[in-house]
């Protein structure tokens, strides 16, 4: 982790009729910048909002945003910014399905401090909270914290009843292996 630096992430997937209509691209806008500002541990938020297209012109190259969030509302930007995507393999299946159906977040983790119980777990409970202020939007979460989390809350959830059968289980063996006594 000194040398390549942190590689867990949080992936987002997030269904829409048209990843690319203006009334979808404009509310993923708003749960990015949340999950920005918001999520610790954060070192950086990829979507097709925050991309860079590289062209080759002559005598050099062109770098602009894929998406700018002008280009949200204005028709003919969209409708480039739609073709530009679909087309390439940078995006296409990787940031956007190819029938446009998928919408793809993809959330670094900056390196974890050192001090605390486990700083991995402070990320999933707060990206929780805010998805439940987006319950418009169909999302799927996957990525290593969030299983981790999602584990351990499973297993606290579930260890009272397993402990249960566990004594049980002992009991009524010991009962059936002492019983002769």
């Amino acid at each position: 982790q000194a040398t390549f630096g942190n590689d867990d992430f949080a992936f987002l997937l997030i269904g829409a009729a048209d990843a690319f209509a203006p009334g979808f691209l404009e509310r993923v806008g708003e749960l990015v910048e949340r999950l920005e500002l918001e999520v610790p541990h954060v070192l950086e938020v990829t979507w097709l909002g925050t991309v860079d297209a590289i062209d080759a012109v002559p005598g050099g190259i062109v770098i602009q945003e894929l998406l700018p969030q002008e280009a949200w509302r204005e028709p003919e930007a969209l409708r480039r910014g739609r073709t530009r995507s679909l087309n390439d393999p940078l995006y296409v299946d990787r940031l956007v399905s190819a029938d446009a159906g998928l919408l793809g977040v993809l959330r670094e983790f900056e390196n974890y401090p050192e001090e605390g119980i486990d700083p991995r777990k402070d990320s999933p409970p707060v990206i929780d909270a805010i998805l439940a202020d987006f319950d418009d939007l169909d999302v799927f979460l996957v990525g290593s914290p969030i299983m981790d989390y999602a584990m351990d809350a499973r297993t606290a959830e579930e260890l009272p009843v397993w402990m249960s059968v566990t004594l049980i289980g002992m009991a009524l063996a010991l009962l059936a292996t002492t019983r002769s006594l």
